[in-house]
């Protein structure tokens, strides 16, 4: 385990090229793990689906007023690998504070793969409806769909005036 200046740690905490997680502990793996948790709550975006019906009756004599309300919220949640992480570790008297970071260039690729994928689900979409395979059609299309939820905002645009493009 190294010893770094606090100014390096300064540097990479004010450089918008990184984005970055700390942890402290008296315990190193403690630390390293609240680093981690830290560093991916900025990244991954979660989101999880509820839905819920209620359905109301109600009857005047012999007419029936009937009325059915379902409310749907959408929650996904993603697993993510950060290729390249770095650690810093510096040693404050029997604890340890540590600082995983990794290049904002990086998430970038991360999420263009990702990005990638989505359009690749929606051809394949396309392919199986223009061959009338409804359901290879419908799977590929939801699958898209719930990856477009894992891509934050900032990484994501709306389709195109021509409904060609996707993220």
């Amino acid at each position: 385990i190294g010893l770094i200046q606090a100014q390096d740690l300064d540097e990479i905490r004010s450089n918008p090229a990184y984005v970055w997680g700390q942890g402290f502990n008296e315990n190193y793996q403690a630390a390293d793990e609240e680093a981690v948790k830290d560093l991916i709550s900025q990244i991954v975006v979660n989101v999880n689906s509820e839905t819920e019906t209620t359905i109301s009756n109600e009857q005047s004599g012999e007419d029936v007023k009937s009325s059915v309300s379902t409310t749907g919220v959408l929650k996904i949640s993603s697993t993510v690998s950060i290729p390249n992480c770095k650690r810093i570790v510096k040693d404050m008297d029997g604890s340890y504070f540590v600082l995983r970071y990794v290049e904002a260039a990086e998430i970038d690729k991360m999420f263009d793969a990702r990005k990638k994928k989505i359009r690749d689900l929606i051809a394949a979409g396309e392919r199986a409806e223009s061959n009338n395979i409804s359901g290879d059609a419908l799977r590929n299309y939801y699958w898209a769909l719930k990856m477009i939820g894992t891509i934050p905002e900032e990484h994501s645009s709306n389709l195109d005036r021509d409904r060609k493009s996707v993220v």
